[in-house]
Formats: C-alpha cells, structure tokens, sequence
C-alpha cells in the first residue's frame, strides 16, 4: 500500500447538516496524494449515512460507538496517519481546492517550517461572506501575537507528522483549546508560517464551538496564556495576571494597567533577546507593542466614562450630561 503525503483528520459528531460539504472539500483538491481519516465521534444524526455515500478510497472511516470529544479523536487520527504531513479539517467548514497543494510547495521551499496556516473567511450557517481573518506571515510575528491571542487557525494548518508526535500531540486536559495549548509547545521547537491568502471558510453558526464554549476556551487560554509567559520570561506570573490582558479595552484600574504595561515590556525585551529578528520584525513587533501599550491605557474606567463625556457634550445638554455623569452606569465607571 503506498504512502499518502498527507493524513487529512477530521472529528465530526452531529455535523450532518454541514459535513457533505465539507468533505467534497477536501476529495476536490487539486493535490491528491493524501488519505482522508473521518472520524465519526458518536454521532446520533445522519453523519454516518452521509460519510457511507464517499465511495472514495482515500477515505479512511473510523467510528467512536460513544462521542469521548474532539481531542481523544483527533489523537486517535494522529495515530493511525501515515502521511509525512498532517492536515487539519472541521466538519463545517470548506477548504479551498488549492489549498494543499499551495501548502505543499510552501513546504518544498521552507524545509524548516513545521505548521502552516493560511487566512480565512468567516462565512455564516448558510455560506455567506462575513469577513475576511487574516493572520501574520512569519515565525517571528505569530510567536509574539500567540502570547496574547489567536495567530495561526487550526482547521487551516497542515504540519509535519513526527514535529507533532514528538511533542505527544494533543493534550486532552485543555478542552476546546487543544489547538492553541499544542501551538504553545511547537512553537519553541519548530517554526511557523501563515499562508497570505485565503484557503480556507470557517463557518460561524449558533452550534459551532466558538458560540457554544467560549467560556470554556476563555478560561483555558488564560492558563496557556500564563504558561508562555513564565516560560519566555522564566518566572511566575498570577494568573490574575495573565487574565488582564483579556480585558483590554474594557475596566482596569490604574495599579492593574501599570502591572500589564510592566508585563508587556519585559516580554518584548526577553522576547528580542532570546530570538534572532531581522531589523524590518522587529520594526513590525515594535508597532504591535505601541498598539497594545494604547489598549491598556485605555482600560481605565474613569478615562472611559471621561471621553464618553467627551464625544457627547457636543450634541447633549449640559442637564443630560449630569445625569449621565451621575447615573448607575456613570457610578459604576466613576466607582
């Protein structure tokens, strides 16, 4: 039996209404070579049926006899894949025909690289565009944005089979996270890459996991969070901390915005210290800590409430103003 050059892993568990498109997805790339592992996690609805009408061979069919989650099951892919690169794939989603095979001649260029990502569109339950996600390009710049936020989309990555089982792959504590929880280990040990175009449609609906767990994944990156930090700075940090910088742009109080600020430039110095980035990153790295430094200043309840006032007193009575100023909500920011 030949070798596939890449395992294509797929979890579903009552994805029926989506799956059909998702996996013509996939069997339509203009890169053939791969093997297409589904694994039907326990699902109670149609998804079965639907996987049975692919009669294609490269299509490798599992079936949990109860769901155990997306994590156990796309460790259970990794496990029986036997292509050289490992392709990652949602039930809801479509991948764009050149998708594999732009990634691939990504590869054959850049041996060093170990995850790939591309940009994406969001598109809603019934296909429609919402917007368009893009990520940055270079190791460099998705390292200093993963210690804050998303930088590489799981459903769009393909990386190299051994770079992810030397790390164990997925680590089944963080539910919900299992993608950002593995970047945060490969990332000290291999090197990143995203795509500047647009491969992929990550479809956002009322069942998707990113409506339906939010508080879930909150809740375990904030733990990642924390984690990248003590690393990169190689000491602890609170977690308190580590949750702050979720809630930018929201209400912090003045000690708790110069603690952040204090954060954030400590791991910018350690962070240019320990890597060796070209002058133009570091120009790019500088931008995004001014940006983030402008954030943080702006998380100040009173500085809220104060230019609120602001932008209002123009087109408001002075008596409304006072109102406002003197209401529960202007009590509550004032407070």
């Amino acid at each position: 039996m030949n070798i596939p050059n890449i395992s294509v892993i797929m979890s579903v568990y009552n994805g029926a209404k989506y799956l059909r498109e998702a996996v013509e997805s996939i069997l339509n790339q203009t890169f053939s070579d791969f093997e297409f592992i589904i694994i039907n996690d326990g699902s109670t609805d149609d998804t079965e049926k639907i996987i049975a009408e692919f009669g294609d061979k490269r299509i490798v069919r599992l079936k949990n006899e109860k769901n155990i989650g997306l994590v156990k099951s796309l460790n259970l892919g990794l496990k029986i894949a036997r292509g050289e690169f490992i392709a990652r794939m949602d039930a809801d989603d479509i991948s764009n025909p050149e998708r594999f095979e732009k990634q691939i001649k990504y590869f054959e260029r850049h041996p060093e690289t170990g995850v790939l990502g591309t940009n994406i569109n969001h598109i809603d339950s019934r296909g429609n565009f919402i917007a368009v996600l893009e990520q940055p390009a270079t190791h460099y710049p998705i390292f200093w944005k993963m210690l804050f936020d998303c930088a590489i989309i799981h459903p769009t990555v393909m990386m190299k089979r051994d770079v992810v089982m030397e790390t164990g792959g997925y680590d089944p504590r963080f539910i919900h996270t299992e993608d950002t929880e593995l970047w945060s280990r490969l990332i000290f040990s291999t090197r990143f890459a995203n795509l500047q175009e647009i491969l992929h449609s990550r479809r956002l609906h009322g069942k998707s996991i990113m409506n339906t767990q939010s508080k879930t994944q909150y809740h375990f990156s904030v733990k990642i969070r924390k984690q990248l930090f003590e690393k990169l700075l190689e000491r602890e940090v609170p977690e308190a901390t580590a949750e702050w910088f979720s809630r930018l742009g929201k209400s912090l109080t003045n000690n708790q915005i110069k603690e952040i600020i204090s954060i954030l430039l400590e791991l910018y110095g350690k962070f240019i210290k320990k890597n060796d980035i070209d002058g133009q990153t570091e120009i790019t790295l500088r931008e995004d800590l001014a940006f983030r430094i402008m954030l943080i200043s702006q998380s100040n309840r009173k500085l809220l409430l104060k230019k609120t006032i602001w932008h209002l007193k123009k087109v408001i009575p002075a008596s409304l103003r006072h109102k406002l100023k003197t209401s529960t909500i202007g009590k509550y920011l004032t407070g």
